[in-house]
Order: structure tokens, then sequence, then C-alpha cells
């Protein structure tokens, strides 16, 4: 089995909005999460999206977490500055506790696409509580 890719380190800013205490913020991604990527948006956005995670820093202008799921969390950027889309992160948090390693893990689960009406739906729903990095100011 191939050993999984470290991304970038999560922003301060974001584990600081997102409660996410952890010293370890090194962000991980497997090739079955790649794959699945690939597998399920146009080949087009899946590249978009891998050449932001591989970038090697993130710049979120939002972050959040889902209400009924404190373990899964994102953020989200811009594509480009000359986009009008976001790319959504939705990252896992793995304590020390119950990883396999014995310290803390961030892993990707998967990532979109999206629309600034969807942040925006987002911002003012139920469903996820969310707010605007220091970058998204």
């Amino acid at each position: 089995m191939r050993q999984p890719e470290v991304l970038a380190d999560l922003p301060d800013d974001v584990c600081r909005l997102l409660d996410i205490d952890t010293t370890d913020r090194a962000v991980m991604i497997n090739l079955l999460t790649v794959t699945h990527i690939f597998e399920r948006r146009p080949f087009r956005d899946a590249a978009n999206i891998v050449s932001l995670l591989t970038r090697g820093e993130f710049n979120p202008e939002y972050c959040g977490k889902e209400v009924a799921n404190p373990r899964s969390f994102f953020f989200a950027e811009l594509l480009s500055s000359q986009s009008e889309k976001f790319v959504r992160v939705v990252l896992k948090y793995v304590s020390a506790r119950t990883s396999a390693s014995k310290h803390d893990e961030i892993w990707v689960t998967t990532a979109h696409m999206v629309e600034d009406s969807t942040l925006l739906q987002m911002l003012r729903g139920t469903r996820f509580v969310v707010y605007r990095t220091t970058r998204g100011r």
C-alpha cells in the first residue's frame, strides 16, 4: 500500500475558527481519495482541484463544519483570482487517541467545485457553521 501524501499545513486562523486543537496541522490525502475525485468530477474540475491541493499551501477564504458531524470540517478557496468558483475541500480530523499512527491527523475526504451562491446558502443555512477567514475579509 502506498503511503499518504502530505499536502500542506492547515492555516492557523482556520484551526482557531474551527477550534481544532492540534500541533500537527499537516493535511494528508491517500490515492483512493484522489481516484474518487477524478471518478466523480468532470476531468477539468478534478484537474483544477488536484492542482490546488498539490500547490503546497492553502489560502482559504471560508471554513466551516457540519453541525451534525463534529469530526468533519471544510475550507473553501477560490480556484484563481479570475475565477468565480471555489474549491471546497472536506476534511476529517482523527485524534491521536483513535488514529493508527497515534498522532493527530487531518485527512482530505473529498473535494469539489462550488459557486459563490452555494457558499452564501451555506452561510445562511443551519446545516453548517461557516466562517470567513482572515484572507476572506
